[in-house]
């Protein structure tokens, strides 16, 4: 484990500590999954994938290229990782695997889990204000949010403070989310387990093997992602290439 882990963590720990800690209300997101089929990823606006074709996304880095201004490009390298999380996981594995459904909160489940791991790794390059981690990892939770509310947009919802409503709910879970998590890297894999089990499987899974596998496999993930460097982490264009569950 990288030796700066544990500063890190505390550091997001501090961080977020001003928000409310709310435990995870599934049961208020019924109108929000209804009618999300992942398997339509070209078809349907709120699919896995984002709204950027192949041809868009090059037009953006080449607008990102031609900037000068540093926090500019740090922005564009923000977006650019949550692209990374949004259109190059395997959905399909994480549903399959660990028997989950096909909705819009089991997207938001494997989403705000990536997105996390990303978050841990960027805080390394400085999590005080003005500095590029804290930064860089507003801009990943601001494209995050951007691609939320378009995709529940797009989900057929007539009442938009209802939509508003539904992902305020989210928000304050994905809070909560990043402090259960990040205690649990932060310690044991009985600490993480425990913030798998409660966030990710609802408090519902019964099957240890599938929350040890996770467990091993935000373990590695996290691992790999340290690897990068600050070039690479802060590069319109990295590739993040994700782990297989089953590796």
């Amino acid at each position: 484990m990288n030796i700066l882990r544990p500063v890190v963590c505390r550091n997001l720990l501090r961080n977020y500590s001003q928000f409310k800690i709310v435990l995870p209300s599934n049961h208020l997101l019924v109108n929000i999954n209804r009618n999300f089929n992942v398997n339509q990823r070209v078809l349907l606006p709120y699919s896995t994938t984002t709204m950027l074709t192949p041809t868009n996304d090059g037009i953006i880095k080449n607008m990102f290229k031609k900037l000068k201004n540093s926090k500019s490009k740090l922005r564009g390298a923000g977006i650019l990782l949550y692209e990374n999380i949004a259109d190059g996981l395997n959905y399909f594995e994480f549903f399959k695997e660990f028997e989950m459904k096909d909705s819009f909160n089991s997207w938001f489940l494997v989403t705000e889990l990536h997105v996390w791991l990303i978050l841990t790794r960027v805080m390394q390059e400085g999590a005080n204000p003005n500095e590029d981690g804290r930064f860089l990892r507003n801009c990943i939770v601001e494209a995050m949010w951007a691609d939320i509310q378009m995709r529940s947009k797009k989900l057929g919802s007539d009442n938009p403070a209802f939509t508003r409503q539904q992902v305020s709910i989210l928000s304050e879970q994905f809070q909560a989310s990043l402090l259960a998590y990040d205690e649990g890297l932060s310690f044991d894999d009985k600490t993480l387990a425990s913030a798998l089990w409660r966030r990710f499987f609802n408090s519902e899974c019964d099957d240890f093997g599938k929350l040890e596998k996770l467990v091993k496999y935000v373990r590695k993930t996290s691992r790999e992602l340290d690897l990068l460097t600050r070039d690479q982490i802060t590069s319109i264009n990295t590739k993040i290439s994700w782990l297989p569950l089953n590796d």
